[in-house]
């Protein structure tokens, strides 16, 4: 991993033997239990790839309980079903107004997706605040201050103007979505800042719209095959070359949209992080698409080669290159960092926070 001038890198140096053994115990308990210790065992990795990352000499801590995770299912489960009961018996209740069962199905998906829409800020607020309120950096716990009211606005206004440009518009949802997560996050009393605009990463969504247009144009001579006969005065023989070709482009199409996905995750990666802010220091990240695919096939290779047994060691080359790409600065100020006590806490912060593992909980389940 090439290192950046006056910055420190995050450094996974766990070892894929211990990940092994946690797995193997995970998965023997697992099947004892009959998956009720996924809940312990989710856990047990979480904490095993926070206590060995370190950055500035400091390491990160899970605090979250297997119990605290099974409970919050529990509650989820309970939430989860009282929800789906409630939208399976829209069409029963309409039909005593003798509505048509057509018209009572289409009401109950539009609850449904209606009720996600509403829920959706509550998730995102209560699982943030739960998860961040369970990490600490150093022993000092992040938390995070987002308020639901603002991030209604946000959505509606993002769902909105993406659906009446066409898509053109969720570079800057995505940019505005970032900006509220990262500056309503804190470690201590000391806020995350986020720069980036939309109007910057547009240009890595025009690919996707180039790759959906040819797409578009596959399926309008697919579906409409006298249009083209007309287009292309076909023979039979012209035909036959034809229709491998459109099986060409059909396997070609997936391989194009996976590549495309890869470039686009490696770009936002970095942007993202070069436009996150800590105290007055940016963020620096060198990762490469280059890079990433040859630690992705290493990765692949290991697990394949040897049957799935390096399969933790596989985690951990992925997860070592992608942290390894993210570098703070040197001048960071640690000492006003563990001088900042967490003074605003309060009994509805204190609240949502305990409901927040069922939130998150949900939101896993939605996933």
């Amino acid at each position: 991993m090439s290192s950046i001038d006056g910055y420190k890198s995050l450094n996974l140096d766990g070892k894929g033997s211990e990940l092994l053994k946690i797995s193997i115990v995970n998965t023997i308990l697992s099947i004892i239990t009959f998956g009720i210790y996924y809940f312990w065992a989710k856990v047990r990795v979480k904490k095993f790839f926070h206590a060995n990352t370190e950055l500035l000499g400091g390491r990160f801590d899970y605090h979250v309980t297997g119990k605290e995770k099974f409970i919050a299912f529990i509650k989820a489960s309970l939430i989860m079903s009282g929800v789906f009961g409630i939208i399976g018996g829209i069409p029963y209740f309409l039909s005593y107004f003798n509505i048509s069962p057509l018209i009572s199905q289409i009401a109950g998906v539009i609850f449904f997706y209606l009720l996600i829409g509403l829920a959706a800020p509550l998730l995102t607020v209560a699982s943030r605040r739960f998860t961040l309120s369970r990490t600490s950096w150093n022993n000092i716990h992040f938390k995070f201050a987002g308020h639901v009211k603002p991030l209604y606005k946000i959505m509606s206004k993002g769902i909105l103007l993406s659906i009446c440009t066409l898509g053109f518009y969720i570079p800057w949802y995505i940019c505005e979505l970032r900006k509220f997560t990262h500056e309503n996050s804190k470690l201590g009393k000391i806020p995350f800042k986020y720069t980036g605009e939309g109007r910057e990463i547009i240009k890595y969504f025009l690919i996707f719209i180039i790759i959906l247009l040819a797409y578009s144009s596959y399926l309008i001579f697919s579906v409409f095959p006298v249009i083209k006969t007309n287009l292309m005065e076909a023979q039979q023989n012209q035909t036959h070359i034809a229709l491998e070709g459109e099986a060409g482009f059909t396997l070609l199409l997936p391989l194009l949209f996976i590549l495309y996905y890869i470039w686009l995750y490696i770009k936002l990666y970095k942007y993202h992080w070069e436009n996150t802010a800590f105290q007055k220091y940016h963020f620096r990240c060198n990762i490469t698409v280059s890079k990433f695919i040859l630690n992705f096939i290493k990765a692949v290779l290991t697990a394949v080669l040897t049957a799935g047994i390096g399969l933790p060691w596989s985690v951990i080359i992925m997860k070592r290159y992608l942290l390894g790409t993210i570098h703070i600065s040197e001048n960071t100020d640690v000492a006003a960092i563990l001088a900042a006590p967490d003074e605003e806490s309060s009994a509805l912060a204190e609240a949502i926070d305990e409901a927040g593992d069922a939130f998150d909980a949900i939101a896993d389940f939605l996933g």
